[in-house]
């Protein structure tokens, strides 16, 4: 049972590293990339934290029945993936400000012509008959 253990904590290694990988990607994605493939990251980032999470559910009882099964590169992985992601909350919280600085920077005047609105003329319309 020991090397189920080892098995799934292999696995596990595996998963973590490609998704410090792609929370790599994500960076460069929200600092110079478009809306889109940001959302396919985003959508690819949440299917692995729930592969993830799975995984950690079967992994947590065998750990408690074979403490001695240790993985210690793996608590440097997960404290790298921790930073990465945190980091690019603070770059996507910082980058969702700016676009909103922006937009409201956007001068619009008021009762501006539309360039599809006819050309017509007000008039009074009588309603005392």
């Amino acid at each position: 049972m020991p090397h189920r253990l080892r098995s799934y904590l292999d696995r596990q290694r595996t998963q973590l590293e490609e998704y410090l990988n792609l929370l790599t990607m994500q960076e460069e994605i929200i600092l110079h990339g478009d809306i889109d493939t940001l959302e396919r990251y985003m959508w690819l980032e949440r299917t692995m934290i729930e592969n993830l999470e799975a995984l950690g559910k079967v992994i947590r009882p065998l750990r408690d029945l074979f403490p001695s099964v240790t993985a210690p590169d793996l608590t440097h992985l997960h404290r790298r993936v921790s930073e990465q992601h945190a980091h690019n909350r603070t770059l996507l919280s910082q980058r969702v400000e700016e676009l909103s600085r922006r937009i409201q920077d956007v001068n619009v005047p008021r009762r501006a012509r539309s360039v599809y609105r006819a050309d017509q003329s007000g008039s009074m319309l009588n309603v005392i008959t």
